[in-house]
């Protein structure tokens, strides 16, 4: 029976995951892709299988064809935001299937689905594709190898090539987008270009933070413009020959230039492309000031102008502009990153802000992120928040004049709908829908009677009026493949809006008819221009204030006003035409649909010695496993001992469904805990209890069990510990640049149960209580951090046990020498920090750092000894400790670190290092969460 202890363990575990309530996937599978999705998003899946072949066989002759097998494609139907991702590990595509309510992909795609596809299969087959060193050592060692020159391409290189991709296979790709243009226009303009370094990495204090799509592009459409679509792969392969040199080597094996120069020549191209743009239109006045962030258009209201202003470092702020520019701040709101998310009523009382948060559905796999919105309320005159609507995909909120209703779009099938919200009873009513399109930025007359949007079909948008009390929809601009957005009210009987029509950015103004029974479309004239452009405005004095790109962002400025009348292009331009969708029902006979079930997939296997229980170096191999939905995670480690003649194994499992995780692991003839040649057994299971979300921050409560054994066959003695571990914590929404985060108050507690299993032992060894108290305060817009932690730990033995192995000074390496000498049953370790962002922008050879920080400590420990008596350390530790987000390549989210640790009485020292991947080890090997 005890041999069997640590099998029976894992059985129970194991067989736990029978009872999760999991969604049964489904798939379709076309010659070419495994398009994964649930129930729910059935039709998109075969929409997407009715072109994807295509897609495929239009890029696979220039970028390959991608690693062998089917390319799962996996369905994200519950994220109300439209994206995608190529993931390694195994290579999968992530297709975000809800429309796009802010068109990113481009203004003027007919069928954004296929531009989206384009742009992440580009992804695929340009990066899994077997090439090179690693693509051979692939063909031998597993698919994952030949991603291991992923951290050495930059990225501006990948992104780069999937937006020229995107814009060259099909039309109205970003490419060819002048709002996508503004990325760079605008600080090329002003000469604060970033360099090809900067350009492979965003950088959380700065602006763009997705800067790496337009240096892409503009080096992969100047190196097709000047050399040629052929010398792109030219370039990808003597890179991939000899990754270790970088691209520049790349860059001057096949053109004789290195990176920086071939960048300044296509930005020279742009700017001499630009130049007589800049010359045609004077520039407005400034009216606020410029500075790092955003100030958007804002809102014309009874107590003035009332706008948003962001910043990567500071929360974001509701003001009150005076008419000379200067502002007065009315409320502090999280972060918001554009206009679109944000409404203030007529009468400056009322505003309303969308927030965007992470969704809690049990369902969800690690490989999708599901987020939820909340609609809230601001009283401007006393700061109460209240939340009107929760977990809705609804987005653009446009108030009424006294602030008691509102209009928003919200998600419906594959399009977004018109709603009205009442702010009292949160009540919702459908206004309008159109099965062709959807509805977008839409925007409210003073007077309440009328409402103004956007109505965007198959590439083409038009400007339509809905009359609230007449009833009926009207054109008010006809429909054509020029960008049309940004609406808003002049006063009851005009309409200003913006537009791309000619190749940049102005505003335009129509006007509203009286009644809705007009058949005659209506006049357009042209009132407002910037030598960059001008993406919104409303009247200001006898002209115009308009929202403008700069280098920081979105800037305001002031214009005298012009009267252009225009001749706006008819109803559906033909430059670029509509894919038509596949019959539903035939496209059901093409495409049957089965089960897909989430078995995990060889990543790689390695040769790689392992260490025996006697310390030796032992031959034996390393493979990893991985389901395409991130479920399951296998790590299966297997050797023999030369010297002990045994076998070596070690096997973990990992799994995640929703808020549910589970772990499991095994291990044969390795080191146990008290004894060499041992085997033994954990498993784990922990979730999330609960999340509230509020507008500025979130609570979470958590809970986690791991059960291990050993056991040791020499000598019939099995050993187990318990550990049950509950936290809770409150944390406040962060701004970008915010490097260590933001208010945190967490409390964690948790219990260990040790036994011993032998004849003739009292199997109840100890039970060990720890718990941690943690106080983080944000201090200024600098984003520093004071941080106060009290950890203890206690242990009530039922033999010798001590309390002072554990809570050592951070960064201490180990227990001998840093803990108490004399046996205590209660320790209590009091730590308090400051940590300072450091706003860094630096390349590095294949990537760049995006931010760093330093942290200075200090902490002291407090015993009671096992006689009773109480005893301080004697010492107090300081430590300072040095991190960087650094970005490899493709590779994001390393947060390398070092730690200087000294003891101020005792003159101990010590340095430890991080590499700052654990949380990626995390995710596939079980672990342990007891005290440390």
């Amino acid at each position: 029976m005890k041999h069997r202890f640590p099998i029976v363990l894992l059985m129970i575990f194991v067989c736990s995951v029978t009872s999760v309530a999991a969604v049964a996937w489904r798939q379709v599978v076309t010659e070419r892709f495994q398009i994964i999705y649930e129930p729910r998003d059935e039709q998109v899946a075969i929409q997407i299988a009715s072109f994807a072949d295509e897609v495929y066989d239009s890029l696979a002759p220039m970028f390959g064809a991608g690693a062998p097998g089917r390319i799962p494609v996996v369905i994200n139907g519950r994220n109300p935001e439209s994206n995608g991702f190529f993931l390694p590990n195994p290579y999968t595509v992530v297709l975000y299937v809800a429309s796009p309510y802010e068109r990113f992909l481009g203004q003027r795609t007919p069928d954004w689905l296929r531009s989206l596809l384009t742009h992440e299969l580009t992804h695929y087959l340009h990066l899994s594709t077997p090439r090179g060193i690693f693509g051979a050592l692939s063909r031998v060692f597993g698919p994952s190898v030949s991603m291991l020159d992923i951290p050495l391409i930059p990225s501006w290189w990948t992104e780069g090539l999937a937006v020229w991709s995107e814009t060259e296979n099909y039309a109205g790709g970003r490419g060819d987008d002048p709002m996508f243009s503004l990325y760079w226009q605008a600080p090329l303009a002003q000469q604060r270009m970033w360099g090809i370094g900067q350009g492979g990495y965003s950088a959380s204090s700065k602006y763009p933070l997705g800067r790496q799509y337009p240096t892409g592009y503009l080096m992969v459409d100047h190196l097709v413009r000047t050399y040629g679509a052929e010398t792109l792969m030219e370039i990808d392969r003597s890179f991939r020959v000899f990754p270790f040199g970088g691209m520049k080597l790349a860059f001057r094996r096949t053109l004789g230039k290195d990176t920086s120069t071939v960048f300044s020549d296509a930005l020279s191209f742009q700017l001499m492309r630009m130049t007589p743009s800049l010359l045609s239109v004077p520039a407005g006045d400034v009216f606020a000031e410029d500075s790092e962030g955003s100030r958007f258009l804002p809102v014309r209201t009874d107590r003035g102008l009332v706008g948003l202003v962001s910043h990567p470092s500071r929360y974001g702020k509701i003001v009150l502009y005076a008419s000379d520019g200067s502002s007065s701040e009315l409320a502090e709101i999280p972060y918001l990153s554009n206009l679109h998310s944000f409404s203030v009523s007529g009468d400056g009382s009322t505003a309303v802000v969308v927030r965007l948060h992470d969704g809690t559905d049990m369902s969800v796999v690690p490989v999708l992120s599901s987020y939820a919105v909340d609609l809230w309320a601001i009283d401007l005159d006393t700061g109460r928040e209240r939340r009107i609507l929760s977990d809705v995909a609804m987005f653009q909120p446009a108030l009424n004049a006294d602030g008691t209703w509102l209009v928003a779009v919200e998600a419906v099938e594959d399009r977004w709908r018109l709603v009205r919200v009442d702010l009292a009873s949160g009540e919702r009513a459908v206004l309008y829908e159109d099965e062709r399109g959807s509805v977008l930025q839409p925007t409210v007359s003073p007077d309440g009677r009328r409402v103004a949007y956007v109505l965007n079909i198959d590439g083409t948008s038009s400007l339509r009026l809905l009359d609230l009390v007449e009833g009926g929809a009207k054109t008010l601009v006809s429909a054509s493949t020029a960008a049309l957005g940004r609406p808003v009210f002049a006063d009851a009987d005009t309409v200003l809006f913006s537009s791309d029509l000619g190749g940049r950015y102005g505003v335009y103004r129509v006007s509203v008819p009286d009644s809705m029974d007009w058949t005659d479309g209506t006049e357009v004239e042209q009132v407002v221009g910037d030598p960059v452009g001008a993406l919104a405005a409303i009247p200001f004095g006898d002209g115009y204030l308009y929202e403008t790109a700069v280098s920081s962002g979105r800037a305001l400025r002031t214009f005298a006003g012009v009267s252009n009348v225009i001749e706006w292009p008819e109803d559906g331009d033909p430059v670029l035409s509509a894919v038509p969708s596949p019959d539903a029902d035939s496209s059901r006979i093409q495409f049957a649909s089965s089960r897909y079930v989430d078995i995990p997939r060889l990543l790689f296997w390695t040769p790689i010695p392992m260490m025996d229980a006697s310390a030796h170096m032992a031959p034996g191999v390393v493979a990893a496993f991985t389901s395409v939905l991130r479920r399951h995670s296998v790590v299966v480690e297997a050797g023999w001992s030369v010297n002990d003649a045994v076998p070596l194994f070690n096997a973990d499992w990992a799994y995640r469904q929703g808020l549910l995780s589970l772990g499991a692991g095994v291990k044969v003839n390795t080191e146990g805990k008290y004894s060499v040649n041992a085997h033994s057994a954990y498993a784990s299971i922990g979730s999330t209890l609960f999340t509230h979300h509020g507008l500025r921050g979130l609570s979470r409560g958590a809970v986690f069990l791991e059960l291990k054994g050993d056991w040791v066959p020499s000598a019939e003695t099995g050993y187990g510990t318990a550990n049950l571990q509950y936290g809770h914590a409150w944390m406040r929404y962060a701004p970008p640049a915010a490097y260590f985060g933001s208010d945190l108050v967490q409390v964690i507690a948790g219990t260990m149960l040790n036994a011993t299993f032998a004849e003739g032992v009292d199997w109840f060894d100890g039970v060990l209580p720890y718990g941690t108290m943690e106080f983080r305060k944000r201090l200024s817009d600098r984003n520093d951090i004071l941080a106060l932690r009290l950890s203890a730990v206690a242990v009530f033995p039922m033999g010798t046990s001590d309390a002072s192995p554990y809570l050592l000074p951070e960064g201490a390496p180990g227990a001998n020498g840093w803990s108490l000498p004399m046996a205590s049953d209660i320790k209590a370790r009091l730590s308090l920090g400051w940590k300072l962002p450091v706003g860094l922008d630096a390349p590095v050879p294949y990537g760049g750092i995006g931010g760093a920080g330093v942290e200075f400590g200090a902490s002291t420990s407090a015993y009671r000894l096992t006689d009773g008596s109480y005893a301080w350390e004697q010492d107090v530790y300081v430590w300072s400790r040095i991190s960087a987000e650094i970005v490899l390549g493709s590779l994001e989210g390393l947060r390398p670190s070092v730690t200087l640790l000294y003891g101020a009485c005792t003159g101990k020292f010590a340095v430890s290092f991080d590499l700052g991947i654990g949380e990626l080890l995390s995710s596939v090997h079980g672990g342990s969460n007891s005290p440390r």
